[in-house]
């Protein structure tokens, strides 16, 4: 069956069977520009030729795949966050945070961060800016949890949490002090979403 057959909700499972397959490559090999279109397409079990009609650039899918990671993140945190039990909210946010930066999605990221900002810097999406996109994101989190996005701004949680993964990330930190500094600033994370508590 052509691409151009399928329905939307068909296009829309094959599109990330596609993303899921260069994303499980990127797991073993560590890095996303090297793998070829050729290869993504053979692991999703397509021809070179039908990955185009999901893609229209390597480019653009490579784009795809690095908001398919954060969107998994985001709809992770939302589950934290729609949890009722609020006072235990910053408690499980330590958590999923800390559990989420020793995943080993995360250290790949970490150890490639150059070329995964290269990826999200050279391709456009309809959507609006990377930045932007996770912004939004932030804020529908603060909304959820009913926090005052007019004294907690969502540009600030997005770049304290950049902080947090540029530190883990940087090979300008020392090394021996990466864990204690990345839970200073997962503190300071906390006090300024939560007003102080932990």
């Amino acid at each position: 069956m052509s691409p151009k057959s399928l329905t939307e909700t068909e296009k829309d499972r094959q599109r990330k069977k596609i993303i899921g397959a260069a994303q499980e490559m990127f797991g073993v090999q560590g890095t996303l520009k090297k793998l070829s279109v050729d290869d993504i397409a053979r692991a999703a079990g397509l021809a070179k030729g039908s990955f185009y009609q999901y893609f229209p650039t390597k480019e653009v899918f490579l784009y795809e795949c690095m908001w398919d990671y954060h969107q998994k993140f985001f709809a992770q945190a939302e589950q934290i966050v729609a949890q009722p039990e609020a006072e235990g909210l910053p408690r499980r946010l330590r958590g999923f945070i800390g559990e989420l930066f020793s995943s080993p999605e995360t250290i790949a990221f970490f150890r490639n961060h150059k070329e995964l900002s290269d990826i999200i810097e050279s391709a456009e999406s309809p959507d609006g800016p990377y930045a932007e996109r996770e912004r939004a994101e932030f804020e529908k989190l603060l909304r959820l949890a009913n926090i005052d996005t007019e004294k907690v701004r969502p540009g600030v949680v997005h770049n304290l949490i950049h902080a947090l993964y540029l530190v883990r990330a940087s090979d300008l930190m020392i090394k021996d002090s990466v864990q204690e500094a990345s839970g200073v600033l997962l503190d300071a994370f906390l006090m300024y979403i939560f007003g102080g508590a932990s």
